[in-house]
């Protein structure tokens, strides 16, 4: 999760976005981003796992009201398995609002045979608790009494939306490419080079204006891939020396650090450099995803971005390759439409699942500022 930018950390933190696990804390990093995408956002604070760190232990009574006291928000928004009770008891004492998103069962069945008493005691006096689904509000009913609302609003987002780009450089893109099909290899290490050239040169004799972008992992061997081209006969053109794509243009080499979004815009296929050789990292698999390129990997894909590349594979929205030599192969099935357009579905579907849900929690956090707040500027 990143940490909240430098505008959004000046603002007042409205809501203390607190996660238990790494899990949560791609629920609650949406969730802010949903937030601050509102007319008159309110300023947010998260903290969790890793880098976002809480000052302090969780359980540690003395640093939460230390923090709570710094940051002053108005509510603790919490998400995951364990609450943290020294946190919900310093809310509590600071009469702030309370809220549990995303509640689900917890993954050991036999804790819900310890928890009732517990559940009540740390549950009780919430504001609002916004659960997966029915199953979960019918369970924690007996435990939070009547004075807590239980909301089913639905397994909330994990995926953030993509990024905007600079719509001025994506047209003349587009018009430069003139309806070519093209492919998109990012952050090729030039042990690789040489596979995604002949990856190329094999596609080319299925689609003669297919048009490759390759950006160098290292920006500084762009020379070095252009004369690996020359090599090999392509035709090329190199953005950092304002080179145009014309029609002859095999190969554009995109080496100036541009928003690679630009160019997932524009491909049917996404090549994710560094996972056929591994020890170099990976690009993250969901900017390809959510621009609707179908994602392509080797072997060795980071542990970072393992479950998620797992989820892409079993739903038929990303190519797994064994070997460079597969590569071409993989490139020539995503120049079909059919099978683009079936992959990208099933890619769109799996990144955009929960939005509606998360919508649905920003909504109500913002009515109970309003409501508890009428003074404090949310539109």
């Amino acid at each position: 999760m990143n940490a909240p930018d430098r505008e959004a950390m000046r603002r007042p933190a409205r809501f203390w976005l607190h996660a238990a696990d790494d899990n949560s804390a791609a629920v609650l990093s949406v969730l802010a981003s949903h937030l601050a995408d509102l007319p008159a956002p309110p300023g947010c604070l998260l903290t969790g796992p890793g880098a976002l760190g809480l000052p302090g232990a969780p359980e540690d009574g003395r640093a939460m009201q230390f923090f709570i006291q710094q940051h002053a928000p108005h509510a603790l928004v919490l998400a995951g398995d364990r609450l943290p009770r020294a946190g919900i008891e310093a809310a509590r004492s600071r009469r702030l609002g309370l809220f549990l998103v995303d509640a689900d069962m917890p993954p050991d069945s036999r804790r819900w045979r310890l928890w009732p008493l517990a559940g009540r005691r740390v549950l009780a006096g919430f504001t609002q608790i916004h659960c997966r689904d029915q199953s979960v509000a019918d369970a924690l009913e007996p435990m939070v009494g009547a004075d807590v609302p239980l909301l089913v609003s639905g397994a909330m987002a994990r995926f953030p939306a993509a990024p905007p780009c600079h719509r001025a450089e994506l047209q003349a893109l587009g018009r430069a490419l003139a309806g070519r099909p093209a492919w998109f290899a990012q952050s090729v290490p030039m042990a690789e080079a040489r596979d995604v050239l002949l990856a190329h040169a094999q596609a080319l004799r299925q689609a003669h204006r297919l048009l490759l972008i390759v950006s160098p992992e290292d920006h500084a061997q762009a020379a070095a891939l252009a004369g690996l081209a020359d090599d090999a006969g392509l035709v090329h053109a190199t953005r950092s020396r304002e080179e145009d794509i014309t029609e002859t243009t095999q190969i554009y080499i995109a080496d100036t650090g541009d928003d690679v979004g630009l160019f997932q815009r524009l491909v049917q296929s996404c090549y994710l450099g560094g996972s056929l050789t591994g020890g170099t990292g990976m690009p993250h698999p969901l900017g390809a995803v959510a621009l609707g390129a179908v994602p392509i990997f080797g072997p060795h894909v980071p542990e970072e971005h393992g479950a998620l590349v797992a989820r892409l594979v079993r739903s038929g929205a990303g190519r797994p390759i064994a070997a460079g030599r597969a590569l071409g192969e993989a490139v020539c099935d995503f120049l079909l439409p059919e099978t683009v357009a079936r992959a990208a579905l099933r890619g769109w579907e799996l990144v955009t699942r929960g939005n509606d849900a998360t919508d649905r929690v920003a909504q109500a956090l913002v009515l109970w500022l309003r409501q508890s707040d009428p003074g404090g500027g949310i539109a």
